[in-house]
């Protein structure tokens, strides 16, 4: 019927699009590739960028891609789109939960992204910090020496670190990196005092609730053998369920397999996308040399 058309419909414009995204993707990575050939960069430093740019790619993280949602809409619907990107990272800060709403405003409006490679350092131990860290994708460690003989914790999605940075100077206490590709929320010192600049209660109030949060994290590292590596739970205002079997509605058979196809046929262009980039370094003799050769 009119679901069945709408859908198979909505398959085809992906598909077509996705055979668009198929070849400026490939032009972005030759122009990348070129410039960094005639910087005379070393094979492994282009192979780690072009794999950055692959996922930045993969994931719309672009910053050509993030101003296109941005550009031109009003101040109102700016407001509205960042609060529904870290409304789930703002449920999931205890000290969070009773910032009166200008001044919640005033902290989402600061929230920028940064995306971290596999193996990149986000906080340095004994470094003096002035971030807050959400994780939006990802996942990254808490370590206890540089090269990660340690693991004290793993942060995952929802999870969040570094609050003690944006109410006093203070060294880091561990060392925090990336273990895969990761999307990162920040933020900064500066910007959380002027967003509760006109709160001085409930910023007191804050900074008691993250001290305290600082202190227990310090009493876990200084415990590694204590059982502390699960994740901060994701706290969500919104809850629902996948419609069930029985609410949708019924296709022959005919029908059902024409869909399935054209979902195949989706799936394996969206998959392309990720080897691209295994291919295109093949071609570049970009892929790492083996430990014998």
């Amino acid at each position: 019927g009119i679901f069945l058309a709408y859908v198979v419909g909505g398959i085809i414009v992906s598909l077509e699009r996705a055979s668009y995204d198929d070849d400026k993707f490939t032009n972005r990575i030759d122009k990348i590739d070129s410039v960094m050939v005639s910087l005379g960069m070393p094979p492994d430093t282009r192979r780690r960028v072009m794999k950055y740019h692959c996922y930045l790619g993969l994931h719309n993280l672009e910053k050509e891609d993030v101003d296109v949602l941005f550009n031109g809409l009003s101040s109102n619907l700016t407001l509205e789109l960042k609060l529904v990107m870290y409304e789930s990272l703002i449920a999931s800060a205890p000290f969070l939960q009773e910032v009166p709403v200008g001044a919640l405003v005033a902290l989402v409006k600061s929230f920028d992204e940064e995306v971290f490679s596999p193996g990149d350092t986000i906080v340095k131990k004994d470094e003096i910090g002035h971030e807050l860290f959400f994780v939006m994708k990802g996942k990254c460690e808490v370590l206890g020496d540089f090269h990660g003989l340690q693991v004290y914790a793993v942060k995952n999605v929802g999870d969040f670190f570094g609050e003690v940075a944006i109410v006093m100077d203070t060294p880091r206490t561990a060392w925090i990196k990336a273990k895969v590709f990761s999307v990162l929320a920040k933020l900064t010192k500066h910007a959380f005092d002027d967003a509760v600049l006109e709160y001085p209660l409930v910023k007191e109030r804050m900074v008691k609730q993250i001290m305290k949060s600082g202190m227990l994290s310090q009493i876990s590292l200084d415990d590694p053998n204590k059982d502390d590596t699960k994740s901060t739970p994701l706290l969500s205002s919104v809850s629902g369920e996948l419609p069930s079997a029985r609410a949708m509605p019924a296709v022959d058979k005919m029908d059902a397999d024409s869909l399935e196809a054209k979902m195949d046929r989706l799936n394996g262009q969206l998959r392309r996308m990720e080897t691209m980039m295994i291919n295109f370094m093949t071609r570049r003799d970009l892929q790492p040399q083996s430990a014998g050769r």
